[in-house]
């Protein structure tokens, strides 16, 4: 394939981790674009924006400035491998822009240092004519190049490219940004940043008809505690002993929370006659957009 430059230019929570002290930066940027282009192309230098990565993290979201007549583009990402190629190491899907405005997408891609943001695009404006010592370097063709391609760049004339990018701290490695992606800070996870456990610390019964479970859940969600054997929790048949609670997590770091739980009719009625009643508690946490987790746990009651 002929190559030829490359672009470069109820409870109550209690907080266990603290968020990241790091804040989302802007790499690279949007300007009215006056200079059209086609195929990949990366951003090299700019005597005004940094477009490569100042630090490691996930881009979030990424943003382009329409002209009345956009090309299709694709966002991309380039690393640099030895003195003279780069790979392809991040793409978003392929978009149409609306005309006349910025518009902005979601994206998780996670970079390193000295990463290049650019873009794909078909036949448009993309670019600002800029002076000497904004360069890019760019393919000579339309190709669309997909992730894990390596290609060698030629420096190439002076324009500013037409994109830019939210970066975001990942100070747990998950490959979500700490700020609008990750609902587990400071523990790593495939779900929304969020493993699927819970951990059941410990189990109370003071007499009455309440049962305290205190569990671990690592960040924001849903937790369900009640009986191993309540619909809501598994499928067994036996008869339940304890009300199912439901809780909705918001907090986006380690907590640790105190359910309260009601004994049902008929443990009562059995715990009154015999004096004693084992119960099978089972705490269920389910992260956003995950599969859920659970830990079961027994504890025996006196009247």
């Amino acid at each position: 394939m002929k190559r030829i430059a490359l672009v470069f230019l109820a409870a109550v929570p209690i907080v266990m981790v603290a968020s990241s002290a790091e804040a989302a930066v802007t790499v690279g940027q949007t300007v009215t674009p006056n200079s059209s282009c086609g195929g990949d192309i990366f951003q090299r230098s700019s005597l005004t924006t940094q477009y490569s990565v100042p630090s490691p993290g996930v881009l979030t979201h990424w943003s382009f400035e329409a002209t009345s007549s956009p090309p299709p583009v694709r966002f991309k990402v380039a690393r640099q491998i030895n003195a003279t190629d780069y790979t392809i190491v991040g793409a978003s899907s392929i978009v149409d822009p609306p005309p006349s405005v910025v518009s902005t997408y979601d994206t998780r891609i996670s970079v390193q240092t000295g990463d290049q943001i650019g873009f794909y695009t078909g036949s448009g404006p993309c670019a600002l004519l800029s002076p000497s010592g904004n360069f890019i370097a760019f393919s000579d063709n339309v190709d669309d190049e997909p992730v894990g391609t390596n290609f060698p760049f030629t420096t190439q004339d002076a324009r500013l490219l037409d994109i830019s990018a939210q970066l975001e701290p990942d100070a747990d490695n998950d490959g979500f940004g700490d700020e609008t992606q990750d609902k587990c800070l400071g523990t790593p996870g495939a779900s929304s940043g969020c493993p699927s456990t819970v951990t059941i610390d410990g189990l109370r019964h003071k007499g009455g008809r309440n049962v305290k479970v205190t569990v671990t859940v690592p960040g924001a969600g849903t937790l369900t505690a009640g009986s191993s054997s309540d619909p809501a929790l598994a499928s067994a048949a036996a008869k339940k002993s304890l009300k199912a609670v439901t809780q909705t997590l918001t907090a986006t770091t380690i907590q640790q929370l105190t359910l309260k739980l009601r004994l049902t009719k008929s443990a009562i009625a059995k715990l009154s006659e015999s004096g004693k009643l084992k119960v099978k508690v089972k705490a269920v946490y389910t992260p956003p957009g995950g599969p859920p987790g659970s830990q079961a746990s027994k504890l025996k009651l006196k009247s």
